[in-house]
């Protein structure tokens, strides 16, 4: 295990590994914690896991070139060092990520505005949509996804 830390209830803890995943724990009663769940946010170890202060978002760091903002069901979203980055946390209001790397002889540390993630993710398929436009026709989507019966993506 590279590192770990609590939800801002105390109720689950993140554990990060070299074998590149993050395990959720329920840690309600901690004479006996609950494996909740397993997290491959990456295809490099995890260096580092923070919690966003609402419990609802996990950060990870890993090696390059990505650090992930990673929830229980996978959303990502990249944030890339160009070398290893071994340090996440949020900020008090959960709506600023730090993450740190040793770039081959110095260190950096960057800030990122991640304040819109958790709606973002609560209205993906409205978001995507109105990027897309009104979606594949019937014919398109025989090109695209042949064999895949059709279906209306965007309203």
């Amino acid at each position: 295990m590279f590192a770990a830390a609590f939800s801002p209830d105390g109720n689950t803890m993140a554990a990060a590994s070299k074998d590149k995943t993050v395990i959720l724990w329920g840690v309600t009663d901690r004479d006996t914690p609950v494996r909740l769940t397993t997290l491959s946010p990456d295809a490099q170890p995890v260096n580092a896991v923070a919690f966003s202060p609402d419990g609802r978002t996990i950060a990870t760091a890993s090696g390059p070139p990505v650090s992930d903002l990673t929830r229980p069901v996978m959303v990502t979203g990249p944030i890339e060092h160009t070398s290893e980055t071994s340090s996440v946390a949020f900020g008090r209001s959960g709506r600023s990520l730090l993450t740190a790397s040793s770039e081959t002889t110095i260190t950096t540390a960057m800030l990122w505005n991640v304040g819109d993630l958790p709606d973002a993710v609560a209205r993906a398929t409205e978001l995507a949509c109105a990027a897309a436009g009104p979606g594949c026709t019937e014919q398109e989507w025989n090109v695209r996804a042949p064999g895949l019966p059709y279906r209306r993506l965007c309203p």
